[in-house]
């Protein structure tokens, strides 16, 4: 009996390792849940180097052997849940089950972090560009920040070693009190809406960085509420009675990041007389959406004659099953697999042929950060120059000293900006046309670091005289101008 003992090891090993090699070889893995957010080394071909393609069958052998997704299935499930650890440094345990981000936007700190007037100043900028065009085409533009799961769980599930702030306001709420003094900006206050329902229902899946339906749904309603506050006549439909119905995601991106295979419950508010929306045929002007968007057509014959696009990352998946309820017609552009060019992340060529009642643009709220280091898709977000131009044609506008008398175009091109990125002072002296500055000479003081605008009239004849610049700054040669005062930029 000692020595049948003495040989079960050995032989279960053996057969263990033939095993494997046998099904390894024939090209099986077994099954498992594992979803490990990389690609697989793949079969090698032999390219002349037998060194690398022996490196290269190593690792595919090692990503594709048979026992392998359940081995590392277990291995990180028994780290989890006997330990409470990871290996992953991308993510916190919490309590209760609770696991959130750990990049911190590059930030290497817990949000939420006090942004600079300057930067806030940049981003207000940003979306007024961003507004004044689309109200050259009668479109509203209406903008929501979704707030980081931190920001709504942090404070009860961080681990006791850290704190998140409930005091500070968060980034987006920055932004929000920033912009509502005076951008004329739709802003929807998401964040508050969630808080709210999160009192009652959970709002965000606990091992997922996304808000689940029931935390969509509460942003959902913040939105509708505020446009048929303010657009009564043109409004969309209230959401039709809904119950609420069981709804799991897996797997879950921070179970990804960990190898282990969470399930993560919501609860899908889900019309009584079930979706009256559905796929339509993509537009005539489809091809002018950005190259690499993930685009959705929704129409719905029984809501009010309104159409909308919904633009943004990930968040628009769930919000979209809510919009194409009490819209018309909605497209959706999910955003995050398009480079990051200002022509790709705001289609302008799209939203010209198609121009809708309301454009609908989607971020959360880590977009809102001030990069230590070169960040993609951060805010303040940069514009195509047509659309940087509309915000110069309307303060050009609003300030041309004989706005009654000016005959110049108002769609024209805006050509100069100036700019004094020096040390000291600069002075710019203008002689202007008698419709716009009185035929006097004036001088512009433009102080260090700052900016102001000098605007063309693209029907110049080229009889006025140039401005005269004394020190440092970059500005392209003019002939007609008019001075906007810095406080309005």
């Amino acid at each position: 009996m000692h020595r049948v003992r003495f040989f079960i090891l050995p032989i279960l090993f053996f057969g263990a390792i033939s095993t494997n090699t046998l099904l390894t070889s024939l090209g099986y893995v077994l099954p498992s849940k594992l979803d490990e957010n990389r690609q697989l080394a793949s079969m090698p071909k032999y390219s002349g180097s037998i060194e690398t393609f022996i490196r290269q069958l190593d690792s595919f052998v090692s990503d594709n052997f048979a026992f392998r997704k359940p081995l590392v299935e277990a291995y990180n499930s028994l780290l989890y849940r006997v330990f409470n650890s990871t290996f992953n440094n991308k993510v916190i345990i919490g309590r209760d089950g609770w696991i959130f981000g750990a990049d911190f936007d590059t930030q290497h700190s817990l949000a939420p972090r006090t942004l600079s007037d300057e930067y806030k100043r940049n981003v207000r900028i940003s979306l007024i560009e961003r507004r004044d065009w689309l109200a050259e085409r009668g479109i509203n533009l209406v903008i929501m920040f979704m707030p980081s799961k931190l920001s709504i769980y942090g404070p009860n599930y961080l681990p006791s070693a850290l704190r998140f702030s409930k005091e500070q306001a968060t980034e987006s709420e920055q932004v929000y009190d920033f912009l509502s003094r005076d951008s004329g900006i739709q802003f929807i206050p998401v964040k508050k809406a969630i808080l709210e329902k999160s009192s009652a229902i959970q709002t965000y899946y606990p091992t997922d960085g996304h808000a689940n339906h029931q935390g969509t749904f509460a942003a959902f309603n913040s939105l509708i509420y505020q446009l048929r506050l303010n657009f009564p006549n043109e409004a969309p439909s209230e959401y039709p009675p809904s119950e609420l119905k069981d709804d799991y995601l897996e797997p879950t991106s921070y179970g990804r990041l960990m190898g282990v295979p969470f399930k993560d419950l919501s609860w899908v508010s889900v019309p009584l007389a079930g979706y009256r929306q559905r796929e339509r045929l993509a537009p005539q002007f489809a091809e002018l959406a950005p190259v690499g968007v993930r685009a959705r057509y929704l129409t719905n014959d029984q809501a009010p004659f309104v159409k909308t696009v919904l633009i943004g990352d990930s968040f628009t998946n769930r919000l979209a099953a809510y919009i194409g309820e009490v819209f018309r017609e909605t497209d959706v552009f999910n955003l995050n697999n398009v480079a990051p060019t200002p022509e790709l992340k705001f289609p302008i060529e799209y939203l010209d042929k198609v121009r809708p009642k309301f454009l609908i643009m989607t971020w959360v709220e880590s977009r809102l950060v001030e990069c230590l280091r070169p960040c993609q898709d951060a805010f303040p977000v940069e514009n195509p120059a047509a659309v940087r131009q509309a915000r110069l044609r309307r303060l050009f506008l609003e300030f041309s000293v004989s706005k009654s008398d000016w005959q110049g175009p108002r769609n024209g091109a805006v050509l100069a900006e100036l700019r004094n990125p020096g040390q000291e002072a600069i002075k710019v002296r203008v002689n202007g046309r008698s419709d716009v500055l009185k035929g006097e000479m004036t001088e512009i003081v433009i102080p260090a670091m700052d900016k102001a605008y000098l605007f063309l009239d693209t029907d110049s004849k080229g009889n006025i005289t140039p401005p005269i610049i004394e020190g440092n700054s970059s500005i392209k040669p003019l002939q007609e101008s008019v001075l906007i005062p810095l406080s309005a930029l």
